[in-house]
């Protein structure tokens, strides 16, 4: 089992809260924590309330990490562990973090290089609003600036087409799985 494939299935795992992760993979190499938390000694290195490692090492036996790792092989999903060189250095050194990253597309890390600014707004924009929002993302990306949204509907979503029309790079930062749209 690689690094990238313990910390997707780590990543994956509802049972595990994102502070818990970052915790886990702050201390321990991601192979040898997805060891601990299968041996079910997990509370030995983050808090949990009685009984929950035991639970996690449970859940966690039915979970295959060289399958995870091969679904996001197969949906061309880069794992991107923190700490790692692949991981944005402007994202590594905010506190609150992600422990880890799944990308699409091109290298993530390659937006440390750029002028980047975040359009977001509200997924019940007017027609004028998403309207401005697509010109300004395509005016910022055709004059090299990458736009930064959470590509909801409404003013994320038209920044970010704007940007794409506009020949730049443009990076969505979802809260949840590739796999979902909203």
């Amino acid at each position: 089992m690689s690094a990238e494939a313990a910390a997707a299935a780590l990543a994956g795992f509802s049972g595990l809260a994102p502070r818990s992760l970052r915790r886990l993979l702050d201390v321990l190499a991601p192979t040898d924590a997805w060891e601990v938390a299968v041996r079910g000694q997990l509370g030995e290195v983050v808090e949990l309330r009685p009984g929950r490692a035991r639970e996690v090492a449970e859940r966690l036996s039915r979970v295959d990490p060289d399958g995870v790792a091969a679904s996001c092989v197969v949906s061309d999903i880069d794992v991107l562990v923190h700490g790692t060189p692949a991981y944005p250095v402007a994202l590594g050194d905010d506190p609150e973090a992600p422990a880890v990253l799944f990308a699409r597309g091109q290298p993530l890390a390659r937006i440390d290089e750029l002028r980047r600014v975040a359009i977001v707004g509200t997924r019940s924009a007017t027609a004028a609003g998403r309207a401005t929002a697509r010109d300004l993302g395509h005016d910022l990306s055709a004059s090299g600036v990458a736009v930064v949204s959470g590509l909801a509907i409404g003013v994320d979503g038209a920044a970010h087409r704007g940007a794409l029309d506009g020949g730049g790079l443009a990076v969505a930062v979802l809260a949840h799985g590739l796999d979902h749209c909203y």
